[in-house]
């Protein structure tokens, strides 16, 4: 699109100055200078009535304009891609000290925290359309992803931003560009599942709990989904009482992983035996991580309340689009194995993140980052996908078969 940079630096830019490294001199030098986003925000107001004319000129959403005079005097512009850095830097004053803050390509989201903590006595209008113009660059990023345009670092940012809104300050697990890369796939899967709910590719689950537990043998050596312990007969609804009656095991444990709620949980009591062997059979899809590690702890503080000698195992799987957290009971002191467990829910219901005794946890893991081969996998489905739910007719494309008369599941 064409806009009229003329007025978009008159009445969005921002003061600042920017680096410029003067050969003759062999350093970097500070000049005074203007930026301006190019975000709808701005466009809007430049498109007020009684707006000026002025020359325009060709931009795209999350760009940035840059006017200084440089060391010789002459003025000079630049248009900046959406997200790179325009090296760039705004004067602040946070705790009584003045600092020049980057505030653009990787620095944003560095920028964005810091920015609040502007004191409240400097704060003036260009930090103001700085923090403006940055939130909506990174809103912008995130509606769409795109590597040739953005770098994965920046999309990390983009993401990582949106869930700081969230939660506060939590602490990645991976590295940003690493969550970038989740997050692409996410969106790709999820636009994926409102073309074809049943792909393979998409968010909805493809088995129940127990079809899981079926290829093990799990479940069937009663010809039901339930085992004694003492007198007690355990069964899936059983289970999901005892989640729901413990409010601490509710809240701090599956109300920190899923939103489904604890009576539309899946569960299935199993022996013991049935978790080695559950263990071994998805040792493919196990998930590891201090988020993990925390659900153990969490789930043994809880239980330790009522029998001081409580412990537990606990494994985390994902397949099919399920999450299955399995547990196994035993007693510290003589050692004795209790009953075993799981409860599941599917994947897309995990919360992305929790706060737990004002520590937020990120609930992802290393395993379950994709590589860019495997995000290229994934938007070529959907391109698939796309077309053919747009045509009549069955077709065939590098031996993919895409059916638009596909029953589905029920």
């Amino acid at each position: 699109m064409k806009v009229n940079t003329d007025a978009l630096m008159n009445l969005c830019g921002i003061s600042c100055t920017k680096a410029e490294y003067v050969e003759a001199l062999n350093r970097f030098v500070f000049q005074p200078a203007r930026l301006a986003f190019v975000t709808p925000e701005n466009i809007e107001m430049i498109s007020r009535p009684g707006t000026p004319e002025g020359a325009r000129h060709p931009v795209r959403y999350g760009d940035a304009l840059v006017t200084w005079m440089d060391h010789s005097g002459k003025r000079r512009g630049v248009r900046v891609d959406a997200g790179r850095d325009a090296a760039v830097q705004l004067p602040v004053v946070i705790s009584g000290q003045t600092q020049m803050l980057p505030f653009t390509g990787a620095a944003m989201l560095a920028a964005r925290d810091r920015l609040p903590e502007v004191d409240p006595g400097t704060v003036n209008e260009d930090q103001r359309r700085a923090l403006a113009g940055i939130q909506s660059v990174m809103t912008i990023i995130m509606a769409n992803p795109d590597p040739k345009r953005f770098r994965p670092e920046i999309i990390g940012n983009a993401f990582a931003h949106a869930m700081l809104d969230a939660l506060g300050r939590p602490e990645l697990p991976v590295t940003i560009e690493e969550y970038g890369r989740k997050a692409r796939a996410d969106l790709i899967r999820a636009k994926l599942t409102r073309v074809d709910p049943d792909h393979p590719d998409g968010f909805l689950p493809h088995r129940p709990l127990q079809g899981v537990l079926d290829d093990f043998g799990i479940g069937m050596f009663s010809g039901a989904s339930e085992i004694r312990s003492g007198r007690m007969v355990v069964n899936e609804a059983a289970l999901r009482r005892v989640a729901a009656a413990n409010h601490r095991l509710r809240d701090e444990v599956f109300g920190a992983l899923t939103s489904t709620e604890v009576a539309r949980l899946s569960a299935a009591p199993m022996t013991p035996e049935d978790f080695e062997v559950l263990k071994d059979g998805l040792a493919n899809h196990r998930l590891t991580g201090a988020w993990i590690t925390g659900i153990g702890e969490r789930v043994t503080r809880i239980m330790r309340v009522a029998n001081p000698a409580y412990r537990c195992d606990i494994a985390f799987y994902v397949i099919d689009n399920r999450d299955i957290l399995a547990i196994r009971d035993r007693q510290e002191i003589s050692g004795d194995e209790g009953i075993a467990y799981a409860y599941s829910w599917p994947s897309m219901d995990r919360l992305p993140a929790a706060r737990i005794a004002g520590t937020a946890i990120v609930n992802l893991s290393p395993e379950e980052i994709p590589s860019e081969d495997e995000i290229g996998r994934l938007q070529g489905t959907l391109d698939l996908a796309s077309f053919g739910a747009n045509s009549d007719t069955d077709f065939n494309l590098d031996g993919v078969t895409v059916s638009q008369k596909a029953l589905r599941r029920r």
